[in-house]
């Protein structure tokens, strides 16, 4: 049995280095540099790893942009729902208003023109109405005195 274990354990080992061989003889170049296999593996580990990266940074992006969407949709149909439907007939009716609360006020200001007195007009009456109210308490007192003195 022993024989027979020998070449069993030798027969794995020798397709094992013919195998290592041949990917040796495969992976060189025409300059006769060596290029590894499990070297060029990495790179493309790496590689992918970097593309995958970036890929999951753009779906972040995504994401973040179609949030940003969709709150951006959300603000402006609350905005569109704020605005009346009938705007132009709103505006004209409050356009109307306004002239006639304008027409309104000229007309209290021609009045208030026409029926009430200025300053310096009423300041003449008002020093002759002082004056003869005056007179008349300094009779009215001179006249208390003088029965006063009397008696």
């Amino acid at each position: 049995m022993a024989p027979t274990d020998d070449r069993a354990t030798r027969a794995p080992l020798a397709d094992l280095a013919a195998e290592a061989t041949r990917r040796k003889a495969r992976g060189r170049t025409p300059e006769g540099r060596g290029v590894e296999h499990d070297s060029r593996c990495d790179t493309q580990d790496g590689a992918i790893r970097a593309v995958t990266d970036k890929a999951d940074d753009l779906a972040k992006d995504l994401h973040r942009d179609e949030l940003a969407q969709a709150t951006l949709i959300a603000d402006m149909q609350h905005l569109m729902d704020r605005i009346p439907e009938h705007l132009g007939a709103d505006i004209a009716r409050l356009s109307g208003k306004i002239d006639t609360a304008v027409r309104d006020l000229d007309d209290l200001k021609r009045m208030l023109r026409a029926d009430f007195v200025t300053r310096a007009e009423l300041d003449p009456i008002k020093r002759l109405v002082y004056g003869v109210v005056g007179l008349i308490l300094t009779a009215v007192i001179g006249g208390l005195l003088g029965l006063v003195i009397l008696k």
